[in-house]
């Protein structure tokens, strides 16, 4: 149960963003003029499809904090202690990306792979980074089988359902 609570605040958090978002859409429709602008505004500062806003920073945070708590796991681990130290590093990582869009800048290698694909990507750094991550997810599978099965299982259903959010909100690779 403690752990539970240690965890409430994030989850209020997470549940708040899109109903806030939710909420402000629906007052932006449904009213007109200068009320309208500024449902909109507070919209835009919660929207989940957007960029650079309090949906990304607090993704940003959450990797930064699956960075900070692997790296003091690793530290303190007697086996794994490397995987632990590449998921720290990955998380911390990750966090600069989501909100820098580093990501993004594969584009200027992938573009030149486009070509020679026989299947068609939404985004050209896909090219890259969908190798580096099932290269990552390779080196960190041996810690990732050795935790216990409910949160190994945990960890991989939530991860797999962002994926599949982002993929769904994104618009695609030629209206960019």
């Amino acid at each position: 149960m403690p752990v539970l609570r240690a965890w409430l605040p994030f989850g209020i958090v997470a549940l708040l963003i899109p109903l806030i978002a939710g909420l402000t859409f629906s007052a932006y429709i449904l009213t007109e003029g200068r009320t309208s602008q500024n449902f909109h505004h507070i919209f835009y500062l919660f929207d989940l499809g957007r960029e650079y806003n309090i949906p990304t920073w607090y993704s940003s945070m959450l990797w930064a904090l699956l960075g900070v708590l692997a790296l003091v796991i690793g530290s303190q681990a007697r086996r794994f202690r490397i995987s632990w130290a590449l998921l720290g590093v990955v998380g911390l990582a990750a966090s600069i990306d989501e909100y820098q869009e580093l990501h993004e800048r594969l584009d200027a290698f992938g573009i030149p792979l486009l070509p020679s694909l026989p299947f068609a990507v939404p985004f050209p750094w896909l090219v890259i980074g969908v190798p580096l991550a099932v290269v990552v997810g390779l080196l960190l599978l041996p810690l990732v089988l050795s935790l216990p099965r409910r949160t190994m299982l945990g960890s991989w259903l939530p991860a797999r359902s962002s994926s599949a959010a982002r993929w769904g909100s994104r618009p695609p690779a030629d209206s960019c």
